[in-house]
């Protein structure tokens, strides 16, 4: 398997996350900004590792979601 390798529902992850934040009309940088997370931390949507479920809350917070939306796909 080539490297970095991303488990399948990670990307499932990055892929909602995108479409939410496209759906707002935000770049990554004003994700980050409105979650107050890094933006390293914040593109999830390259996610290699499982992010922490602190993050996953303030980006969804930031998307006006329910946490439970955003993880739906997981």
């Amino acid at each position: 398997m080539p490297y970095p390798y991303r488990a399948p529902k990670l990307h499932a992850l990055g892929i909602e996350v995108a479409r939410l934040r496209h759906k707002k009309g935000w770049s990554i940088d004003r994700l980050a900004e409105e979650s107050g997370v890094g933006r390293r931390t914040t593109n999830l949507e390259g996610a290699i590792k499982t992010p922490r479920i602190d993050t996953l809350y303030a980006v969804a917070v930031a998307l006006d979601v329910r946490l439970a939306e955003l993880v739906d796909v997981l």
